[in-house]
């Protein structure tokens, strides 16, 4: 199956499958997104997280911290996690990071259905917000709240099958993936650790004016 039709698969079905084969659905979309590291060894390259910034003390000598890696690609959540369909209301009250929204849309698109990660420690670090038109066309922000004193992340790409762009989110370093056919994946870091991306068959243009909508 391709892209647009996994993503057809989680808007129309979602609901209508029990919780371990959600599971396997979001896997198998994940491991479309992320495909092709086994077909030309040549061809691959890996995209690291560095170690995030120790973690600042609140008070007023505190420094800011860093700006973010240089190269960041996303994972959804690694281990053990409970998903949960929920309201964007309800999941404000459950995450543990404050849950932005993009202030800037394009026509068309709503929010349809919001997504939250529970962790085997019960914290809830992961949202996932899904913005669909009446095409069927799906724009997907996800938000990660990254642990203090994390190892570092990678994901392995294929660069024949993407064109990796790096460029700026309201002066986040941040990177563009380009796939066939059209399809997007913007990811940053925020200096305050949170992981943030986008996927979506959108314009780059589009795609970053998105990004730096986000409040």
């Amino acid at each position: 199956m391709e892209q647009e039709q996994w993503l057809y698969l989680l808007r129309s079905n979602f609901y209508d499958i029990d919780h371990d084969a959600q599971k396997l659905v979001y896997e198998a979309y994940r491991n479309l997104v992320y495909r092709d590291i086994q077909r030309v060894q040549e061809n691959l390259i890996d995209i690291f997280f560095e170690e995030p910034e120790p973690y600042l003390e609140e008070n007023s000598n505190a420094k800011t911290s860093s700006p973010p890696p240089d190269y960041i690609v996303s994972s959804p959540p690694a281990g053990e996690s409970h998903i949960e369909d929920t309201s964007l209301e309800e999941a404000r009250g459950k995450v543990s990071f404050p849950i932005v929204s993009p202030t800037y849309i394009p026509a068309g698109y709503e929010l349809e259905n919001v997504r939250i990660f529970q962790d085997s420690d019960g914290e809830y670090r992961t949202v996932f917000m899904e913005y669909v038109n009446r095409e069927g066309h799906l724009i997907q922000l996800n938000q990660h709240m990254i642990r203090e004193n994390s190892s570092p992340e990678k994901i392995t790409i294929n660069h024949a099958m993407a064109v990796i762009k790096d460029t700026f989110i309201n002066d986040c370093k941040a990177v563009l993936i380009i796939q066939e056919p059209d399809f997007i994946h913007l990811e940053w870091v925020t200096p305050d650790h949170m992981k943030r991306s986008i996927f979506g068959t959108l314009a780059e243009e589009e795609m970053i004016l998105i990004a730096e909508s986000l409040k």
